[in-house]
Formats: structure tokens, C-alpha cells, sequence
């Protein structure tokens, strides 16, 4: 599964089933994607205030498509 893009990099916690979203430009955490098992989706979620390029969306939905496919994969 690809990870790192132009703009940014996915890394997953130890934890849970989440993915930490870091901004290769600035150097820290922009976000975090988690499946929610209510909706049985992933989700993209922001830290405030930091605004997103068309480029940085477009490799965020990239991801999420990834994991939605890896998911269907394994069942």
C-alpha cells in the first residue's frame, strides 16, 4: 500500500486502526483517517486551522481509497 506522496505521509498507530497523516512540507501531523464501524467507512479528520491544497486532497482520497479496497479484500 503506497504511504508517502509529494505532500504528505501516512503512518499507522501501534494501537487501533488509525492512520496519522503528516505533512512532509511542514513536518507534522495534519490529520488522522480511522474506520468508523458505526458507518463502516473511513474517515478524514482534520486538525483546525490547517488548510488543504487540491493535491494534498486528491493523495488523502488516494489513501482512503486503499484501504477501502484492502478491507473489501480481507472481509
Amino acid at each position: 500500500m503506497k504511504t508517502k506522496y509529494k505532500y504528505i505521509e501516512m503512518r499507522k498507530s501501534k494501537k487501533e486502526d488509525v492512520y496519522f497523516v503528516k505533512s512532509l512540507e511542514y513536518g507534522y501531523d495534519i490529520g488522522f483517517i480511522k474506520w468508523d464501524t458505526e458507518d463502516s467507512r473511513y474517515f478524514f479528520s482534520t486538525v483546525k486551522g490547517i488548510l488543504y491544497s487540491q493535491e494534498t486532497l486528491k493523495d488523502i482520497n488516494n489513501f482512503l481509497e486503499q484501504l477501502k479496497q484492502e478491507r473489501k479484500n480481507n472481509g
